[in-house]
């Protein structure tokens, strides 16, 4: 029997489509007694605002290492023994220009170039992204027809501001920035329509109207997405051994949970499930096979209180995306650089009645009249950790230090979820998802209050075999280019022997490859 070709998809009438995982049917029948390789991925992770270095940072290094209170969500065995924590990770070509802090880190944070097209504001100067982004430029080198070469997704408030909104860019200036999609609607009809043709990202608000009419369709027939691609699996079916009708059954199954996650009914509705308990989300069986009627509104899609519904909704999509190997390189931004998004409402029984705007924080006093409880505002009122908690610390900035942390875990233990579902998706050789995905954490800043670009955070999970699992202290030796470099590398790309400004490359970082 001829095998499946890889850009199979299961198709409707009226052309919606839904991709599936790589199977052992896919491969020449020649190899199929072979192990199965499957893909390389590479994904992008991105919190906001620093973080407090005191509790992130792990004691020890190497594989001996104890986490601090930040990483502790992520110290189980099944993440454990697939991370490599980098601390003193140099983001170096963002200090050459002066200029407004986040709009220098989220410029540089995947270019590792200074940024260019520089104006000046009344915050300082600000410019754009002076060159290809690491996952864009590795997109590129992964791409294949039949296949989108990257997707952006994000979590974002309603803050509209500019360079600290993108961290993604296809070279050079304002013109080359790779936008984000937000809506989780959209997200799914970019991701499971079928329609991958194009260069990666997404075009904005409206970068997948081409698709929604089709989901238009099937909300006014009031049927489910997958319940119309059914016929076609059953055309599918001869060809498939057990296992490989196995991993499709499951495959669509997840599907059909996203799916009714979001409860599509059109490019004007919505829906979702309420979330609770660490941002969780109530799905309806796989049975049920009609969608309700939308639960939340377009407006809902950037509400503050919906951030951890909507977040787990986008890594549900993103992990299916490259389980699917629909996208082998994505991103997931968690708001922009200067974040608005007002975690009292979401993480409660943090100190937050104790905190007010001190004297002199311009995140206070830039007429915009944000809450003290804001994220940005709020990472400009404690003191720097860098080397450790000062003492004599006042009723503020103890409580500051007290509602970063708290909303530092709950973002690492939202990694935690992402990674896991990654590990619980199987290959057709039985590795996961994760073992074959370099997915990398990173921050536009070391801390809020400093707009350090020292002692960045940094961490990679998954990519089993390429990377050692452990601390490394990098102390300030190695830059971001150093970093990116170094990941292009191990995802088997040799000739990559430099990555952003040339100025501040200082070579591959040895120590963290296996």
């Amino acid at each position: 029997m001829k095998p499946i070709s890889r850009r199979t998809l299961l198709r409707t009438a009226s052309g919606f489509a839904v991709g599936l995982p790589f199977l052992e049917a896919m491969r020449p029948r020649a190899a199929r007694a072979q192990t199965s390789t499957p893909p390389k991925r590479f994904f992008v992770w991105y919190t906001p605002v620093g973080t407090v270095l005191s509790a992130w940072k792990p004691t020890g290094t190497g594989t001996s290492w104890t986490a601090g209170r930040i990483l502790k969500p992520l110290d189980v065995p099944a993440i454990r023994e697939r991370m490599t924590i980098m601390s003193g990770v140099h983001a170096a070509a963002a200090e050459k220009l002066a200029g407004n802090g986040h709009a220098k880190g989220m410029t540089h944070v995947l270019t590792a170039r200074p940024y260019v097209e520089v104006k000046g504001t009344q915050f300082g100067n600000e410019g754009w992204g002076g060159g290809i982004s690491i996952d864009q430029f590795l997109g590129a080198k992964m791409a294949t027809p039949g296949r989108l070469n990257s997707v952006e997704a994000g979590v974002v408030s309603f803050y509209s501001g500019g360079p600290s909104r993108y961290m993604s860019y296809s070279g050079a200036g304002q013109a080359n920035i790779v936008p984000v999609e937000s809506d989780p609607r959209k997200l799914f009809a970019r991701l499971f329509t079928g329609t991958t043709s194009g260069t990666g990202g997404t075009s904005g608000a409206g970068g997948t109207s081409g698709m929604m009419p089709v989901l238009d369709r099937l909300a006014v027939q009031r049927k489910s997405v997958l319940d119309t691609v059914l016929k076609d699996f059953d055309r599918l079916k001869p060809k498939l051994g057990g296992t490989d009708k196995q991993r499709v059954e499951k495959h669509l199954d997840l599907v059909r949970q996203v799916e009714q996650t979001i409860q599509i009914t059109g490019a004007g509705g919505g829906g979702g499930g309420g979330g609770a308990g660490g941002g969780g989300v109530t799905t309806r069986p796989p049975a049920c096979t009609t969608p309700a009627s939308p639960s939340y509104t377009n407006d809902q899609v950037r509400a503050n209180n919906q951030l951890p519904m909507l977040g787990k909704t986008m890594m549900d999509l993103m992990a299916l995306g490259l389980a699917c190997d629909t996208m082998r390189v994505g991103s997931l931004l968690w708001s922009a650089g200067e974040s608005e998004y007002n975690f009292a409402e979401i993480l409660p029984s943090a100190p937050w009645k104790d905190l007010s705007c001190p004297p002199n924080v311009d995140t206070c006093t830039d007429g915009k009249n944000l809450p003290a409880t804001f994220l940005h505002v709020m990472s400009h009122f404690p003191p720097s950790t860098a080397n450790g908690v000062p003492t004599n610390l006042n009723t503020v900035q103890k409580a500051a230090l007290e509602c970063l942390t708290v909303v530092e875990e709950w973002f690492s233990q939202q990694l935690a979820y992402f990674a896991q579902k990654l590990a619980d998706l199987k290959e057709a050789d039985g590795s996961s998802v994760l073992d074959n995905t370099v997915l990398l954490s990173v921050k536009d800043i070391s801390e809020g209050v400093t707009h350090g670009y020292r002692d960045v955070p940094h961490v990679i999970l998954g990519g089993k075999g390429l990377f050692k699992p452990g601390h490394f202290a990098l102390q300030n030796r190695k830059t971001s280019g150093d970093l990116y470099a170094t990941i292009a590398q191990a995802l088997g790309y040799n000739d990559v022997t430099s990555f952003g400004d040339p100025a501040y490359f200082t070579g591959a970082i040895t120590e963290i490859r296996s």
